[in-house]
């Protein structure tokens, strides 16, 4: 799944991908190269959801 997520999405991408809360990573794919999801919040920045792990 490669769609393109902006910051004020990624809640909703976490709750759709992740089985709970803070349980597992989404690996993004941005402009700042291959980062996380927490990463990439801390840093505003948006991105391509690149694979998920729990």
């Amino acid at each position: 799944m490669r769609l393109n997520y902006k910051v004020s999405q990624f809640e909703k991408l976490e709750r759709k991908l992740l089985p709970a809360p803070g349980l597992g990573i989404i690996v993004l794919t941005t402009n700042q190269g291959i980062i996380t999801l927490k990463e990439a919040e801390e840093k505003k920045i948006g991105g391509m959801a690149l694979c998920y792990l729990f």
